[in-house]
């Protein structure tokens, strides 16, 4: 019985008032963040997120573009969570897309560049190719209390610097040229981390940027679910140092 209770302790959901103590501790550094087009996230925000309910909102951008974000708790450790998400290419199961490589650096490090392809019935496929970044900064200045990791698409890039068993993707498929965006993790205790997502794109051809924007907006809630799926039922090879 004291068993028991000593776990219900431990593992106690965060409370709305552990939520918005932590989002206004970790303010000040949010200016080591190296993500593109941030959100404006509304304070009100942080006191509305729970384990089960997740907060998702636009933020306009310019050229009737516009950002998705989202905010949740994860109940995973922070350490483990932001292991999670840059496995990205362990995460093709879950995901819409149905390539995802890794054709320069190495998984899970800082500034490697990433190809995914996403099909579209009906409408041609969309690709792309991003570099990822995992924001060290961040993490050393806060003392392990954050993380972060960014997408960015890569200016100019050419179906020639492809490697040859991918190119084919690109025969039908309409390249996104402009795509970016990023995950923010705050630990909140051993066990939970409050996550903020947020992505853009304009994904070309005949989906406008606003419609993307908004169709975004609306898959984020499936993007927290199926990331701590990942994180729960799988062994995580990112290593970090904190």
């Amino acid at each position: 019985m004291l068993l028991e209770l000593l776990c219900s302790i431990v593992d106690a959901a965060p409370t709305s008032n552990d939520v918005v103590s932590v989002a206004e501790r970790t303010q000040g550094l949010r200016v080591h963040r190296q993500a593109n087009k941030l959100p404006t996230i509304p304070k009100e925000t942080y006191a509305q997120v729970s384990i089960n309910h997740i907060v998702t909102g636009l933020t306009d951008v310019g050229d009737d573009a516009k950002v998705g974000w989202g905010v949740g708790i994860f109940p995973v450790s922070i350490e483990e969570m932001y292991a999670a998400l840059n496995e990205e290419v362990q995460h093709v199961p879950s995901s819409p897309v149905n390539v995802t490589e890794v054709i320069q650096g190495t998984a899970c490090t800082n500034g490697r560049v990433v190809f995914m392809n996403l099909p579209i019935p009906m409408l041609s496929d969309r690709w792309w190719v991003t570099t990822q970044g995992t924001s060290p900064e961040i993490r050393r200045v806060s003392q392990g209390q954050m993380a972060e990791l960014t997408w960015n698409t890569i200016p100019n890039f050419t179906v020639s610097n492809l490697p040859s068993h991918l190119q084919h993707h690109t025969v039908d498929g309409v390249h996104v040229q402009e795509s970016s965006g990023g995950w923010l993790l705050i630990k909140i205790d051993d066990t939970h981390t409050l996550g903020e997502y947020h992505s853009w794109s304009d994904p070309n051809g005949y989906i406008p940027a606003s419609i993307a924007s908004t169709l975004s907006a609306q898959g984020i809630e499936r993007v927290f679910d199926s990331m701590l799926q990942y994180a729960q039922t799988n062994t995580e090879k990112c290593t970090y140092t904190w």
